[in-house]
């Protein structure tokens, strides 16, 4: 998530400061329920400034409003002058982010730790055949005209066993390093999903004991003409446990699993994404 944008105006006293000098008084009008504000000055001295920083409140949403600023020319002895009144135009944007939460369905039992997953499935015979699990990403913030869409960028499997094919390669080159090869998902509206893949791990062919690949995803969070978010890596590392006879008692039952991805854990469908513009 992205702390609340803030955006102000600032008030002076551009008159002389002497000592027979009136200090400026400014009152600011009633604000819209959207909109927050640090309180005006009291008085301000003669040579002196006061900023007024307003933002925009936590739920969804837009907002355009005229916030009114009164100014008093105010003297310790004599009568305070009016001095006129200015307005302030405030626009902005609240939107919910998205929140990547992976799923599937198949073999294996998914667990979640120190933002890393691990997928395991089991003991598996070297002559059981193919082990699989279908893999999708989920948009688990809930459908509004402010919910942020989400899409990212996972990479593939086609090693040691393991196989989960690209869709929509991209090459993606990151801080100078050779690009990296990457399969990108289509934008996904909240509550909607779309497949990253078919996971596969066929054992034939492989020694016994301990195999693991790991998949690298990305997710990121857009919406209308905003940059995009995103949050740290959410790898997940796949693992089975090739042996010589059938499997033994208490491997993992083909399950549907899903869990948040790191950076858009169980915060973040609390978190707002703020655009203020003041004119």
């Amino acid at each position: 998530g992205q702390p609340a944008q803030q955006r102000s105006v600032t008030i002076a006293n551009a008159v002389i400061a002497d000592p027979a000098s009136d200090k400026l008084v400014t009152v600011l009008g009633s604000l819209p329920a959207t909109v927050t504000s640090s309180a005006a000055s009291a008085s301000i001295a003669a040579g002196q400034s006061n900023t007024i920083a307003f933002s925009l409140s936590a739920m969804p949403g837009s907002t355009s409003a005229d916030v009114g600023l009164a100014f008093t020319s105010h003297a310790t002895t004599g009568d305070d002058i009016n001095l006129g009144s200015s307005t302030v135009h405030i626009t902005g944007t609240v939107t919910d982010l998205a929140v990547a939460v992976i799923v599937g369905k198949g073999d294996g039992l998914l667990t979640f730790k120190n933002g890393h997953y691990v997928l395991d499935l089991g003991d598996v015979a070297a002559n059981s055949g193919v082990r699989s699990t279908l893999v999708s990403m989920l948009n688990g913030v809930t459908y509004s005209a402010y919910s942020e869409r989400l899409n990212g960028y996972y990479s593939g499997l086609s090693s040691d066993g393991f196989s989960l094919a690209l869709r929509n390669p991209i090459n993606i080159a990151d801080d100078g390093q050779p690009p990296v090869l990457l399969g990108q998902t289509e934008y996904v509206e909240g509550g909607k999903q779309t497949d990253l893949g078919l996971l596969g791990f066929d054992p034939t062919g492989l020694s016994l004991g301990r195999h693991s690949r790991t998949i690298d995803f990305y997710a990121l969070t857009t919406f209308g003409n905003f940059p995009a978010y995103g949050g740290p890596d959410a790898p997940i590392t796949v693992e089975a446990n090739v042996t010589a006879g059938v499997p033994v008692a208490g491997v993992p039952e083909p399950a549907t699993w899903g869990l948040l991805t790191a950076g858009f854990g169980m915060i973040g469908a609390a978190m707002r994404r703020r655009k203020l513009r003041l004119a």
